[in-house]
């Protein structure tokens, strides 16, 4: 028998100036002492609340600025600073982007600490999922960490992530809009999710509303986003991008449009944000699957700015050749696809993803 699981965060809150009530649901968690992992700029804009809310409830607060990374070396760092003598931290609060709410979210798993994220940028679906993502010193993908849940806490602050400059919006956009389309790959392949299970229809089917809220409401959330103001579409882009796609592929799985992301990486092209290149890396997954979607897709990424090319990536034919073969090993998602992928079908497929963009 087929054994099929839905995981997702204990609890998502979302909302306008949410981290005014912090101290209410950080109460929920009863910790007595946290750290506060995060970016330099992270931490100045929302780590004065965050300690306030905590200490509220009786928590003793340490913070640990400065997470720019995710590294090995980073994430045992952290590890050693929570498990260590006499260290007694019972919570781990991730602060900022996909970096450091990776960080921090790897190295609560490895000192089977309580986990919180409380995102600043909404330019990943990092934040409620139970994925840590690792790289290398040089910013290769370097594998990753699976926590065995999602977090205990998320708080998405709108008024913040608002203030975000729209470009990590945009960005964020992209690594949903992978979601719809590896799960229904997933699905026809009978795959497998992140955690070993089958996808279930409730993942796919969030994964299918993820799409519809970017292409209802995406280039208007942008809009809206470049004036700093925390409005509906902002909202509602937001939760797609947070929460729907985080549901989405961990329970509905991931496939080809990853598995070329990690391609990318793994060949040595680490600038592009994650968010970039997932959107591109979608549009070619369907061209791998020759599926009519193609040019809908290509003009979605057009309309939210999330059109780039080989060249403008700068990708040489050897490096092509590079990250066909890594997209195409046996440790990526690219299992998932519903056909056998070799190296050379991935890198005529991204020739066929840059040259709709062009």
């Amino acid at each position: 028998m087929t054994t099929a699981a839905f995981v997702g965060p204990d609890r998502y809150v979302q909302g306008t100036d949410v981290l005014e009530a912090a101290a209410e649901q950080f109460g929920r968690l009863d910790a007595d002492r946290a750290l506060l992992v995060g970016g330099e700029t992270a931490l100045s804009v929302v780590g004065g609340a965050l300690t306030e809310a905590l200490e509220t409830g009786g928590t003793e607060v340490e913070r640990r600025s400065g997470v720019d990374s995710c590294t090995e070396s980073r994430v045992t760092q952290l590890r050693n600073r929570i498990t260590g003598t006499g260290a007694d931290i019972d919570l781990v609060v991730g602060v900022g982007g996909g970096t450091a709410l990776d960080a921090a979210k790897a190295a609560a798993s490895r000192s089977q600490t309580e986990y919180a994220a409380v995102p600043t940028v909404p330019s990943t679906n990092a934040a409620a999922s139970s994925v840590a993502v690792l790289y290398d010193e040089h910013g290769r993908t370097a594998g990753t960490e699976l926590r065995d849940r999602p977090p205990e806490l998320v708080l998405a602050d709108t008024s913040v992530l608002a203030d975000a400059p729209a470009d990590y919006l945009r960005h964020g956009l992209g690594d949903a809009l992978a979601a719809r389309f590896e799960a229904a790959a997933c699905a026809e392949a009978d795959g497998r999710t992140v955690h070993g299970t089958a996808p279930t229809d409730v993942g796919r089917s969030i994964a299918r509303r993820v799409h519809g809220v970017i292409v209802e409401r995406g280039t208007e959330a942008l809009a809206d986003a470049e004036r700093g103001e925390p409005t509906v579409a902002v909202g509602s882009a937001v939760e797609a991008i947070l929460l729907g796609s985080a549901l989405g592929f961990e329970n509905g799985g991931l496939a080809g449009a990853h598995a070329l992301e990690v391609g990318f990486r793994v060949a040595g092209v680490t600038e592009p944000p994650h968010g970039l290149l997932v959107g591109f890396c979608t549009l070619a997954q369907l061209h791998v699957e020759d599926a009519p979607a193609a040019a809908s897709v290509a003009n979605l990424l057009d309309d939210l700015g999330l059109d780039v090319t080989l060249d403008e990536l700068n990708v040489d034919e050897e490096t092509l050749r590079r990250i066909g073969s890594a997209a195409c090993a046996e440790t990526t998602s690219m299992g998932n696809e519903p056909l056998d992928v070799t190296p050379e079908m991935a890198v005529e497929a991204l020739r066929a993803a840059s040259a709709d963009l062009a």
